[in-house]
């Protein structure tokens, strides 16, 4: 990096960015907070970032989310064109057989990205993830069916280097009880969030490989007060047939 920077309210942007990208949506006050960053400041850069989609306002909530502007950047960035051109129909076709939240994930680093999500179209209550975001691997659905391709000794050396933050009551933030989630996602060949993300949501995913190649994950998103057994099979049936659909292309 050079000794000196050009265009700092480049950098303050991107701190912004960050914290929304970590919380999905903020205050200017919270943002101010988590970043150092003035408020008067934050508002400026607040308002020139949403001039150019990056980000949205909720005017009644006074809250910031991501918007969609940046979107075309983070695919090319993380060189998932055509896997989502590959992935896209089936995934429509699996919202439209459970009608759910449908993501799509590619790994990044240490995190699952979301290259894809598709809204349940008939239910009113459903994932606020957008594309783009980024998550941690051993808290989410798609992160524990990617850690499971992973051998013992890079799931160590991930679990080594990684802060078992925890976001919800039910985060896994023992190295040992992410160690067996792992295993039993290996087992499985689906990974699960029990509300171990966000408080009162459910997710299955499962990763997507071919010739013993890591392209990805799929998952299905939805409420935990919809959970039952018959529930978790139906989607788990349809998850993997649009996994099969989709590998058999890659």
């Amino acid at each position: 990096m050079p000794d000196k920077l050009y265009g700092g309210v480049l950098v303050k942007a991107a701190s912004i960015l960050d914290v929304l990208a970590d919380d999905d949506v903020a205050t200017i006050t919270e943002i101010s907070r988590t970043t150092g960053i003035s408020q008067s400041t934050v508002s400026k850069i607040t308002a020139t970032l949403e001039s150019i989609g990056f980000v949205q306002r909720d005017e009644e909530k006074k809250t910031i989310t991501l918007g969609t502007g940046f979107l075309r950047y983070a695919r090319a960035a993380t060189g998932t064109r055509r896997l989502v051109l590959i992935a896209e129909p089936h995934l429509v076709m699996l919202n439209r057989a459970i009608d759910e939240t449908i993501h799509l994930g590619v790994v990044a680093g240490d995190k699952i990205v979301y290259a894809d999500k598709i809204d349940p179209q008939h239910k009113y209550i459903y994932m606020t993830s957008q594309i783009g975001a980024e998550r941690a691997l051993y808290c989410t659905a798609m992160g524990k069916a990617v850690l499971a391709t992973y051998s013992p000794q890079d799931l160590d050396r991930y679990i080594a280097r990684t802060e078992l933050r925890r976001f919800t009551a039910n985060t896994i933030t023992d190295p040992d009880e992410l160690r067996r989630a792992v295993e039993q996602a290996r087992i499985n060949g689906y990974g699960v969030d029990d509300e171990e993300q966000e408080s009162e949501g459910y997710c299955v995913g499962t990763a997507l490989m071919r010739d013993g190649r890591l392209y990805g994950a799929i998952s299905a998103s939805f409420p935990k007060y919809r959970l039952t057994e018959e529930y978790q099979e139906k989607i788990l049936r349809e998850l993997f047939v649009a996994k099969a659909r989709i590998e058999a292309e890659l």
